[in-house]
């Protein structure tokens, strides 16, 4: 029933704004009391849209001038201009030969800003962004965030509730490895990370001084099964 008021909602439809979307949220009944639990939703597209009346812009007008300007990401948007679609990549064929299938197009003209799982860009504006996370908010003397803050959105703050996977928990907007004999795959306490909406995964180490990106454009099931091998791999890597 939660889950099909969502879809009778339209929760997630692509042609409605950030506003439209929260009004319609702000309908439905919640799932369980806040703090009971962790489950995966849309409260980051929600904090997307806060984001929107604090400053009195779009999101993504916000984002260009806060972040991706300051940190020199000239590709990062949430639709692909014109000039720029020939460049978007495109899924591949499956092992038997089968197209994959593409997460949602990147030139469709959404007035929806997700601030969860909308945004398109490269592999360079990525590593801009992370490594201004590894170097505690900042890239070439330009500073997006105050390092307590960084620090405090990448502590677990899920503790013993339930919802998440062992060994893993859950920051402001990252997910964070607690212990690492519990986790399914391999990774180091105090890694943080997470995946995007149509296959892309990054995390970063500060116990190995590393940066994992990896970028794709699928849907299920082959996103969840490249994310995992890509880690296992990066892990089967790190030899000192």
């Amino acid at each position: 029933l939660f889950r099909s008021s969502y879809v009778a909602a339209k929760i997630g439809d692509r042609s409605m704004s950030n506003e439209e979307f929260v009004a319609k949220l702000s309908t439905l009944a919640l799932r369980f009391s806040p703090g009971a639990r962790w489950e995966y939703g849309v409260s980051t597209d929600v904090l997307g849209r806060l984001v929107e009346v604090v400053d009195g812009r779009r999101l993504g007008e916000s984002l260009s001038e806060r972040v991706f300007k300051p940190l020199g990401m000239v590709d990062t948007q949430f639709q692909v201009p014109a000039g720029k679609v020939a460049r978007a990549a495109q899924p591949g064929p499956r092992p038997g030969g089968q197209p994959m299938t593409p997460r949602f197009k990147v030139d469709d003209g959404a007035r929806y800003e997700s601030g969860g799982g909308g945004l398109t860009g490269t592999m360079d504006d990525y590593l801009r962004f992370a490594a201004a996370l590894a170097n505690g908010g900042a890239l070439n003397g330009k500073r997006v965030i105050g390092k307590q803050t960084l620090a405090f959105m990448t502590a677990d703050h899920t503790g013993t509730r339930p919802g998440r996977p062992p060994g893993l928990g859950f920051g402001l907007g990252f997910e964070v490895r607690t212990k690492e004999g519990e986790a399914a795959l391999p990774g180091s306490i105090g890694e943080y990370g997470w995946a995007g909406n149509a296959g892309t995964l990054f995390w970063i180490d500060p116990r190995n001084d590393l940066i994992a990106l990896y970028m794709v454009q699928v849907s299920d099931p082959d996103r969840i099964a490249l994310r995992n091998q890509f880690r296992s791999m990066v892990q089967a890597a790190i030899i000192d």
